[in-house]
C-alpha cells in the first residue's frame, strides 16, 4: 500500500510539472488513411530510432494502413512501410527561442482523416502511429494543461462565462487525474470520446478558456477524505440531478440528487419522443418483463415528478437506464402518456444527470456565481485544493 501511495504521489508531482498525458485520438474511428501537415514548428518522423523525414512548416505526409504496416508518403516520395512511427516535435533550447517568432515556437500539426472523412483538427505535442486490426492507431501526447483547455472547449463550446470555464477546467482536470489509467490496456491514458472526455485537439485559442485553465492551474476537487472525486457531469439534468447508484451501482457521498433551479429554462431541458405500444411491449419482453397479450395502452402510463430508479409495470421493475439506452432516449427523466396505439414520452434533461449539470452551471455563471460555488452546488461536501496539498491521493 505504501508503494502504491508513493507511486500515486510521484505521478501527481510529474503532472503538476506539466507532464504530458497520452490520448487515443479518433478512438472510435477505423482509420485507413490520414493527411498530416505541420502548422507551426517542426516534427521529426522517426521509426525504431531512425529518422525518416523532417516535417517542416507547410510540409505534409499521408499515412495509410496496409496489412504489412503503416505506409508513409508525400507527393514526391514513398518512404516505405513501418510497424510504428513517432512524430516528435523539435525541442527548442533557451537561446534558440530568442530568435524564433513566438507563433512558431509551438509544435502544432494538422490532421485530416481521408478514410473515413473528417475535418481538419490541430494537435499540439508528439504523435505515435501504429496498426491495430489493420487500422491506424494514433496517440497524441499534448502538455497536460493544453489537453485540459482542449477538453473544456470540446465539452462546453466558446460562448460561456469565465467563471463557468474555471468551474469546467477544475472538473475536467479532476476527472482526467482520477481516470488516469482508464485505457492502460490500450497503451494510453484516456480516449478522446465521451467514454472519457471529449477532446478534439487544440482549441480555437479562446482567451477566456486559456485564462480559466491558467487561473485554476493545479486545482482539483477532493472528498471529505481528500480523495480525488469522480467529477461526473452531463449536459442538462432536467431540474434534478441523479444519485450515482440510480445510474450505476455504488452510492457515492458527493454524487447526491439535488433540485437544480438553474437549468430548466435552458436549451436541452425538455424533449419528446413517440413510439408504438407494440414496440415498447417487444422491448419490455426482450428485457424479461412478462406482460399479458391483451394489456391496454393505458397500463404503460408512467409519471416521474422526481427522479426514480425503476419503471414499474405488472408488478415488475426495469431500470430506467435500461429503457433509456434501449430506446435511445436523451435521459431517464421522463413521463409516458398513452395516446391510442402510441406512447408519448415527455422527457427532461440530456445525459445521465449525475454530478454537474453543464447548462445549469453556465446559467449560474451568468447570474454571477463564482466557479467554486458552482462546484459545491453540484458535488456535496467537497473541497477544492491544489494538487500539491492533496496528501491522500487514493486510488488513481
Amino acid at each position: 500500500m505504501k508503494i502504491r501511495l508513493l507511486t500515486s504521489m510521484l505521478l501527481i508531482a510529474n503532472i503538476v510539472q506539466a507532464q504530458d498525458i497520452s490520448i487515443g485520438i479518433f478512438h472510435n474511428k477505423q482509420i485507413k488513411k490520414g493527411f498530416f501537415e505541420t502548422k507551426s514548428g517542426k516534427y521529426i518522423i522517426k521509426t525504431a530510432n531512425k529518422r525518416v523525414y523532417t516535417l517542416k512548416k507547410d510540409r505534409s505526409l499521408i499515412l495509410k494502413s496496409t496489412k504489412l504496416g503503416v505506409n508513409i508518403s508525400n507527393e514526391k516520395k514513398d518512404f516505405g512501410l513501418y510497424e510504428e512511427i513517432s512524430i516528435v516535435g523539435r525541442k527548442i533550447g533557451y537561446f534558440k527561442r530568442l530568435f524564433i517568432p513566438h507563433n512558431q515556437r509551438k509544435n502544432i500539426i494538422n490532421i485530416k482523416l481521408i478514410t473515413p472523412k473528417l475535418k481538419t483538427r490541430q494537435y499540439e505535442g508528439d504523435l505515435y502511429v501504429s496498426l491495430k486490426k489493420n487500422h491506424l492507431k494514433i496517440i497524441n501526447k499534448p502538455p497536460f494543461q493544453e489537453y485540459i483547455a482542449g477538453v473544456v472547449e470540446a465539452e462546453s463550446g466558446t460562448n460561456a462565462e469565465l467563471e463557468y470555464y474555471k468551474n469546467q477546467a477544475v472538473i475536467c482536470r479532476t476527472y482526467a487525474l482520477k481516470a488516469w489509467d482508464k485505457h492502460k490496456k490500450d497503451g494510453f491514458n484516456l480516449c478522446d470520446g465521451v467514454h472519457c472526455q471529449a477532446y478534439k485537439g487544440k482549441g480555437a485559442a479562446d482567451d477566456k478558456i486559456a485564462k480559466a485553465v491558467k487561473k485554476t492551474k493545479d486545482l482539483v476537487i477532493v472528498d471529505k477524505n481528500d480523495h480525488l472525486i469522480s467529477a461526473l457531469y452531463s449536459a442538462n439534468c432536467g431540474g434534478q440531478t441523479n444519485n450515482s447508484e440510480d445510474v450505476w451501482f455504488s452510492e457515492v457521498s458527493y454524487l447526491r440528487s439535488r433540485k437544480d433551479e438553474y437549468c430548466t429554462d435552458q436549451r436541452q431541458a425538455f424533449w419528446d419522443k413517440t413510439i408504438d405500444v407494440k414496440v415498447f411491449k417487444k422491448f419490455l419482453n426482450g428485457n424479461n418483463i412478462i406482460l399479458p397479450g391483451t394489456m391496454a395502452a393505458e397500463s404503460f402510463a408512467f409519471n416521474q415528478p422526481e427522479r426514480l430508479k425503476y419503471y414499474e409495470i405488472n408488478n415488475q421493475e426495469i431500470k430506467l437506464t435500461t429503457i433509456r439506452y434501449g430506446l435511445h432516449l436523451r435521459s431517464t427523466f421522463f413521463n409516458i402518456v398513452p395516446d391510442g396505439n402510441q406512447l408519448k414520452i415527455h422527457g427532461r434533461g440530456y445525459g445521465h444527470g449525475v454530478g454537474m449539470c453543464q447548462e445549469g452551471a453556465m446559467n449560474m455563471a451568468k447570474k454571477g456565481k463564482k466557479y467554486d460555488d458552482i462546484i459545491k452546488y453540484y458535488y456535496k461536501g467537497v473541497k477544492i485544493k491544489s494538487l500539491r496539498k492533496v496528501k491522500n491521493i487514493g486510488e488513481l
